[in-house]
């Protein structure tokens, strides 16, 4: 897909439960003047697996699984949502399109953990074959930790980071973000990023807010 298209989409965001664990807080949220409507978890079965569902409850970000208005991608912000994030040691953006970010998430597996249980809790997804490389690497199967993402009708911006160490924080309000919204230094912004950074997925630099 060209670049100026991909661009030129409109976006929400898609949380992804199973990647996540209370305990490391890896990912917390807040709403500024927006107030969520009310669903219910089987209205949320109805779009989403039923342990992704079952996850965020009592969650803070819960409500970021209620369908939004999409909007424009600039920084990490998109329609009602915008993240600060810290991408820690291993954290990474990856695009890709639509299809194949379904395919990868529509089952998950438990963790590479060592301990049983923690794995059983934080999930992974396995690679589609047809994704792989031949000869790439003598791992088998291929694993991949995805957070979060992005999507809009036909592409997806992924938040991956194989060992879980990145940190997300989501704001949401009722109308959706745009650029003057997020100036250098708001300070909305820097009361929860670890390393004063947001990341612009459309031209691949960092800024320092």
């Amino acid at each position: 897909m060209m670049q100026q298209e991909v661009a030129a989409q409109e976006y929400q965001l898609v949380v992804v439960p199973v990647t996540h664990s209370s305990g490391l807080q890896s990912l917390t949220a807040e709403v500024l003047d927006y107030s969520p409507p009310e669903w219910s978890d089987d209205a949320l079965c109805n779009l989403w697996p039923a342990n992704w569902v079952a996850r965020a409850v009592g969650e803070t970000w819960r409500h970021l699984l209620i369908p939004t208005v999409p909007g424009q991608l600039f920084a990490i912000c998109a329609g009602l949502v915008a993240m600060t994030i810290s991408l820690a040691l291993e954290g990474i953006i990856i695009g890709m399109p639509l299809d194949i970010f379904w395919a990868i998430v529509s089952v998950d597996y438990p963790g590479t953990n060592k301990n049983a249980a923690k794995a059983a809790t934080i999930r992974n997804f396995h690679l589609p074959e047809e994704l792989i490389e031949p000869l790439s690497s003598p791992a088998h199967p291929r694993n991949m930790k995805i957070l979060a993402a992005f999507v809009s009708k036909k592409w997806a911006w992924a938040i991956c980071d194989k060992f879980g160490l990145t940190r997300m924080h989501i704001l949401t309000k009722s109308t959706p973000w745009r650029l003057q919204d997020i100036p250098v230094g708001k300070k909305v912004f820097i009361s929860h990023l670890v390393y004063n950074r947001v990341f612009n997925v459309r031209c691949g630099t960092s800024y320092s807010v």
